[in-house]
């Protein structure tokens, strides 16, 4: 990974794909927007320092792990302590699920599908201007509303060739914008 490299570059774009991703997290365990904003902040340096170790075989998931313990975090210090019966106070901790939003309760990502459906469209957002138009089009009529070959090539004046190639570029592409960062 690039990033892992240090490549402002690829930071820039790393962020500009997973951001969204935890700032969604963030606001399903009951953050206001201002505050999901800053625990995206706050995340992503948690990321960049730590990066060294990450050892797991899917990044999201391990994003999602740093998330969820900057979440727990946040909501501790947001809970009040418990008096107890001698006079002193009890912190909330991560094992009293009761404190927390159900979120917070998931070993793995809680909702995988919307997950990978948010960082599927930002990416084909990110590579969008990477083509021409009439690529591009041929590419999300055939990949995303499932149009016939022979429909798609009248349409754009395209030979069937031609709009099997542009999926397939496009695909290689996102495959390698996913990858690299």
């Amino acid at each position: 990974m690039r990033a892992h490299q240090n490549d402002p570059d690829a930071w820039e774009r790393l962020f500009h794909l997973y951001g969204p991703l935890v700032y969604g997290w963030a606001r399903q365990a009951e953050l206001q927007p201002q505050d999901a904003s800053d625990m995206v902040q706050e995340v992503f340096k948690s990321v960049l320092l730590s990066f060294d170790s990450f050892n797991m075989e899917s990044f999201r998931q391990w994003l999602w792990v740093i998330t969820r313990n900057h979440l727990y975090n946040w909501h501790r210090k947001q809970k009040p302590a418990h008096m107890l019966s001698n006079g002193a106070t009890e912190e909330p901790n991560s094992q009293d699920s009761e404190n927390f939003p159900n979120l917070l309760n998931h070993d793995f990502d809680p909702d995988e599908e919307r997950s990978k459906s948010i960082l599927l469209k930002r990416a084909l957002e990110m590579i969008e201007s990477d083509f021409e138009p009439e690529t591009w089009k041929a590419f999300w009529e055939l990949s995303i509303n499932k149009k016939p070959v022979n429909v798609i090539s009248k349409e754009l004046n395209m030979s069937a060739g031609a709009v099997r190639q542009a999926k397939y570029r496009i695909l290689l592409r996102l495959r390698e914008e996913i990858g690299r960062l």
